[in-house]
């Protein structure tokens, strides 16, 4: 069996994953949860093999990833996303996600996606893959490619809106450094 755990702040996703996950036998969903900081928690107290993020990518989601594989990097991850962040896709691929699809893909592609997953590769949506490529091609063009992922972290909060300060506080760094 595969202990499934679901993440999403949306709930017509829940229910329409669940629904789609039931035509996979081996699946049984644990959880279904909305809030991707309390994952890390529960992969600690309860066995799971499978996590399903519906999220945009960004730093939260990427911090939570990566407590969770530094944890147990046997856990396989599938994010789902509703859009393309090109430079936050690459950095979540190079964490170690088996699965990232965009959700106008099909429901057969959303669970082709998963039972690859599961039986050990990885998937890419080929919308995310095309993007990725084109980002690649175009790296030396775009100034972002040349920041740490600490600095593209703090970047990203910034185009979020957040102000120098509150990004200090939640960083645990000076504002200085910011």
């Amino acid at each position: 069996m595969i202990n499934t755990l679901v993440i999403s702040q949306v709930e017509i996703f829940s229910l329409g994953i669940e629904k789609l996950l039931c035509q996979i036998k081996k699946i049984n969903i644990r959880k279904i949860m909305n809030d991707e900081s309390e994952a890390f928690r529960y992969c600690r107290q309860y066995s799971v093999n499978l996590i399903i993020f519906y999220s945009l990518p960004t730093v939260s989601l990427i911090d939570v990833i990566k407590r969770i594989k530094r944890f147990s990097p046997i856990i396989k991850i599938v994010v789902i996303s509703p859009k393309i962040d090109s430079i936050l896709s690459v950095t979540l691929l190079q964490l170690g996600i088996e699965g990232f699809i965009v959700i106008d893909s099909s429901a057969a592609n959303v669970l082709q996606a998963i039972r690859q997953v599961c039986i050990g590769q990885r998937y890419i949506s080929p919308e995310i893959a095309m993007d990725i490529a084109l980002t690649k091609v175009q790296a030396d063009l775009n100034p972002l490619h040349h920041l740490s992922e600490r600095e593209l972290q703090i970047m990203s909060m910034i185009i979020r809106g957040k102000k120098i300060a509150q990004i200090a506080q939640e960083l645990n760094i000076s504002t200085k450094t910011v």
